[in-house]
């Protein structure tokens, strides 16, 4: 008994293993916010870290197509806005003093579903 619940757990690390690496082999891109209809509302400064990363918030909402998306959590960490059912969405500087929104592929796929 002993021995399968070893071999499942192994199964389970191996597959989750491979799942955060396909996960991770996507590279994000820049998307328009006029394509996809982003509004992002806050209600509290963007800054920009010693990395160049995005810190701020809170966020008021989020929204692509007027569906606005679930958050799981309300600020800018580390550049990336956390979502519920589409992942971590990039936030990125631009150099006058604004910033742009990046997806991966498969979130872009995902995100223009929402668009009636």
């Amino acid at each position: 008994m002993k021995n399968i619940l070893i071999a499942i757990l192994i199964s389970g690390l191996y597959f989750l293993s491979t799942y955060a690496q396909q996960q991770t082999n996507e590279r994000y891109e820049p998307v328009s916010i006029s394509k996809f209809k982003i509004v992002l509302e806050l209600s509290g400064p963007v800054r920009w870290d010693e990395n160049n990363k995005a810190q701020g918030g809170p966020i008021e909402s989020l929204s692509f197509f007027g569906q606005k998306l679930e958050l799981t959590n309300n600020m800018i960490r580390n550049g990336f806005i956390h979502t519920k059912d589409y992942g971590n969405i990039k936030v990125v500087p631009n150099p006058n003093f604004s910033f742009h929104i990046e997806l991966t592929p498969s979130q872009q796929k995902k995100t223009l579903k929402l668009k009636k």
